[in-house]
């Protein structure tokens, strides 16, 4: 039978594997337009060999949205991001300056947050048509420059531009809008609406510092909650056995 040691040894070692799996996938998520995938960590988009989905988000030509991603952990005070827009590929360049500047038709540097939660940026889109077009999101993880490895994390939505495109602003088919307010009615929440969803999400709790100082912000405190207690509770019953 282990002892009361060899257990809290062996849970330490779990949980310092579960933060770290915690600090690898849940820094920041692209919300809208909805992220290629969930990967963070290889440049351009995320996952090492991203390439371009099949089912991108299709808007207008010189349209502008409202740009939505969550903050789970802050790197920095405050968080700071880049917004990329290539209209030929995902051929965005590396950080390597305070002020970069690119070519791209659409680069948003040094773009800066208030903390953790929900937020967002408006920006208008390039006012050409792409059938191949992406949006990046890029993370800062260090204040350089310059940037050691390992420096950023990345996002990419996948985007085609067409005149063609349903107007901004436009109303839902009708099954479309009764669904929707069904699902909102089941949630127990009032209809979604472009303007609700744009705010900044100021009801998340304090962010916590966690393993290599990363900061947890909004909910992912409640994801460590039951960890650190077991965590608490195992270091409490090593301590009465050694009396």
């Amino acid at each position: 039978m282990l002892t009361v040691a060899a257990c809290r040894a062996r849970f330490m070692t779990f949980l310092a594997v579960v933060l770290c799996g915690r600090q690898a996938h849940a820094h920041f998520m692209l919300v809208y337009p909805p992220a290629r995938a969930g990967a963070l960590q290889s440049t351009p988009c995320g996952a090492a060999g991203s390439v371009r989905g099949s089912a991108p988000t299709v808007l207008r030509p010189g349209q502008t949205i409202i740009v939505r991603w969550n903050v789970q952990v802050d790197h920095l005070e405050p968080p700071k991001f880049r917004i990329a827009f290539d209209d030929a590929g995902q051929d965005f360049p590396t950080p390597v300056g305070a002020h970069d500047t690119s070519t791209l038709p659409l680069f948003l540097d040094g773009v800066l947050t208030g903390g953790g939660g929900l937020q967002t940026k408006e920006i208008a889109l390039p006012n050409i048509e792409c059938d191949n077009c992406t949006l990046q999101m890029l993370q800062y993880l260090s204040p350089g420059p310059p940037y050691p490895a390992g420096s950023f994390y990345y996002q990419c939505a996948d985007i085609t531009l067409s005149a063609g495109a349903p107007a901004p602003g436009g109303s839902l088919p009708v099954d479309a809008a009764s669904d929707r307010s069904d699902a909102d009615a089941d949630a127990g929440g009032a209809p979604s609406t472009e303007a609700t969803e744009s705010r900044v999400d100021s009801g998340s709790p304090p962010a916590l510092t966690g393993a290599a100082g990363c900061r947890y912000a909004g909910d992912a405190r409640a994801g460590m909650t039951a960890p650190l207690l077991l965590a608490a509770l195992l270091a409490r019953a090593s301590r009465r056995s050694s009396t």
